[in-house]
């Protein structure tokens, strides 16, 4: 939007000026540039925005809004060391194990809570703490190359209440999943449950 105004803008005064020069259009997006970054860059309706994601997103928001706990976060900042570069780690979207890509360089199968689930993330996401008993979910797994599992709880989906992952849900009783380090009650799982004996 602030694209096309600054077009129809310069336009209008290149017309006003009835010049062509490079010079004289060079000085009016010059001066139209400082004066869109000037009204949308600095201003309080940024600043009330910043504040309000921080609130939510920040790692010392206020409780019941933190998308990474402090538990969550020295977990996420231990995987490199653990979870092998090439390897991909489940996570609920929903929860603060969406934030291992961006906060630890993690390969995980949804990098932040906005996303659009596949049919094997559907899979997952409906059914992960059943791979012990569905070749479908271990289809799925395969297919996303994911070995790994971050258990993050299920009770702490920001913005969506109404979002449930059943796959995720109890997984430490369910066949399959073998604890290998938690903080808190976040835990990281590896995925036994797939494994086939040659």
């Amino acid at each position: 939007l602030a694209a096309v105004g600054f077009s129809f803008l310069a336009d209008l005064l290149g017309k006003q000026l009835r010049t062509r020069s490079l010079v004289v259009e060079g000085l009016i997006a010059v001066l139209l540039a400082a004066a869109l970054i000037g009204a949308t860059q600095f201003g309080t309706g940024k600043t009330h925005v910043l504040r309000w994601a921080n609130s939510y997103y920040g790692l010392n928001a206020r409780p019941g809004g933190t998308l990474v706990t402090e538990n969550e976060y020295e977990l996420i900042k231990r995987l490199p060391g653990i979870v092998p570069a090439d390897d991909v780690v489940a996570v609920n979207p929903w929860n603060g194990g969406s934030m291992a890509y961006a906060l630890a360089g993690v390969h995980t199968n949804h990098t932040h809570v906005l996303y659009s689930a596949t049919k094997n993330d559907k899979m997952i996401n409906a059914r992960l703490n059943a791979a012990a008993t569905s070749p479908a979910v271990c289809q799925a797994l395969d297919a996303g190359g994911i070995d790994w599992v971050l258990d993050f709880g299920n009770t702490q989906f920001l913005n969506a209440v109404n979002k449930a992952y059943p796959g995720f849900w109890h997984l430490d009783v369910a066949e399959g999943f073998e604890p290998v380090d938690s903080e808190g009650g976040a835990v990281l799982y590896r995925i036994t449950a797939c494994e086939r004996t040659p």
